[in-house]
């Protein structure tokens, strides 16, 4: 009977073994856990003068597992564990080795702006050569009359010595801003670590995981800060967002100058096409 057993055991542990092997020989690896690689766990609850209670407070908490699951997606972990416990949720990141970083993006507060469209790009980043031209903007107002856009100011921009989009001087959103809007078509994205509210960038419109445009957008002419609440319904096909701003100075004020901009077409907001058309756009940013 110790005899059957042992020999049992003996085949049990030679398929162990002859599993494991085939696993690494195949090109896979061991996945260790934050308690034996390391790592970052950190807990998260809601702030205490939340006025979100019950079935509100549910859905933004598992809003807020979403948005944390994709940006832990960004930071390659190969094995994150991101679960509610409660009001709580717990992240684990083990084997992560910029911890620091990880916390940042982890516990950071998103911000949404209003940006004006300085300029509509194509999808893709295109390689436009030499865009000079002898005088882009023959009637002096501050927008390219040909083919589109804003054009760089003659204030002098600051280069980054690291090669990254110049540094624009002061101006209200698509004003004087250091990137020529056809240049900017040979431009890539901005990353999210330059996404300054006080300079324009470059990002990408994307529906259904596919990128179906890119946008040149000025300065951020107002934030979430402006909002006093947003409502959000299902009509037919389409969500309807409805915004309730707050009053004054700080909040409607803010929004009616940057929609009065764009309706205008102002050098504030000239939201040219690749036609030369403006389309009058102002872009919410999270």
């Amino acid at each position: 009977m110790r005899r059957s057993g042992l020999t049992s055991l003996v085949g049990i542990l030679a398929l162990t073994l002859a599993a494991l092997v085939g696993t690494l020989v195949s090109g896979n690896s061991i996945l260790l856990g934050i308690d034996l690689d390391g790592g970052v766990e950190v807990g998260l609850v809601p702030v205490e003068d939340t006025e979100l209670t019950d079935e509100a407070l549910d859905d933004a908490l598992d809003v807020s597992v979403e948005i944390i699951r994709n940006r832990v997606d960004g930071l390659g972990v190969a094995e994150p564990d991101i679960t509610r416990q409660g009001d709580r949720i717990v992240v684990q990141l083990p084997g992560i080795e910029d911890q620091q970083r990880a916390l940042e993006v982890v516990g950071a507060t998103a911000e949404l702006r209003f940006r004006p469209v300085c300029a509509v790009l194509l999808p893709e980043v295109l390689d436009v050569g030499d865009t000079a031209e002898a005088d882009p903007d023959a009637d002096g107002d501050g927008v390219r009359d040909a083919p589109f856009g804003v054009f760089v100011s003659d204030a002098t921009a600051v280069v980054d010595p690291d090669g990254g989009a110049p540094v624009s001087p002061a101006g209200v959103g698509c004003e004087n801003i250091a990137i020529d809007a056809q240049d900017a078509l040979g431009m890539e994205n901005t990353l999210p670590d330059d996404d300054d509210p006080d300079q324009p960038v470059i990002l990408s419109q994307v529906e259904d995981g596919q990128v179906t445009g890119r946008y040149l957008l000025g300065r951020s002419m107002l934030t979430g800060a402006a909002l006093e609440n947003a409502d959000a319904t299902f009509s037919g096909f389409e969500w309807t967002v409805q915004p309730t701003f707050r009053a004054g100075a700080e909040g409607i004020d803010l929004f009616n100058a940057a929609a009065a901009a764009c309706f205008n077409v102002s050098a504030q907001c000239p939201s040219a096409d690749l036609s030369g058309t403006s389309s009058q756009q102002l872009a919410i940013v999270l």
